[in-house]
């Protein structure tokens, strides 16, 4: 590879995918975006974040206007709230990859999982290390998450 190529390529992995990271409702969650956010930063994500007001998600989605959205959910969690979360963002922002990180499950009951992929979500995930993975794909093309 000359040096012209090694810019270019430079240039590419430059680009930093913007994540907007939402606590779905409660404290818990709010940790666990505050965690999220921290690791993401370190492996070169745009990051931000925002408390639970859902009044002012919207108005920030718009404002942001982030590649993707990441709801952060740690058990227990409301199937209502979520359900009012990511009907009401994706009428906000219909293209942008929207996931969710079911932190603290290793599996939920098929009802529920065919509850929220009812939403629009492009992913299901149960791990810090699926989010990050899943978006590192997104990063360098290889998936819509």
């Amino acid at each position: 590879m000359d040096v012209s190529e090694q810019k270019e390529t430079t240039k590419v992995s430059e680009h930093k995918v913007t994540v907007l990271c939402l606590p779905a409702r409660a404290i818990r969650d709010e940790i666990g975006v505050d965690i999220l956010s921290q690791i993401l930063a370190h492996d070169s994500f745009e990051v931000k974040q925002t408390k639970v007001n859902i009044s002012g998600v919207f108005e920030l989605v718009e404002k942001i206007n982030p590649d993707v959205i990441c709801i952060v959910v740690v058990a227990p969690f409301v199937l209502s709230h979520i359900r009012y979360l990511c009907t009401q963002l994706r009428k906000k922002s219909s293209q942008k990859p929207m996931f969710i990180g079911l932190l603290g499950f290793s599996e939920l009951p098929t009802e529920i999982l065919d509850k929220l992929n009812s939403l629009g979500l492009n992913k299901i995930v149960f791990s810090i290390s699926q989010v990050l993975e899943n978006l590192q794909k997104l990063r360098s093309g290889n998936a819509v998450v």
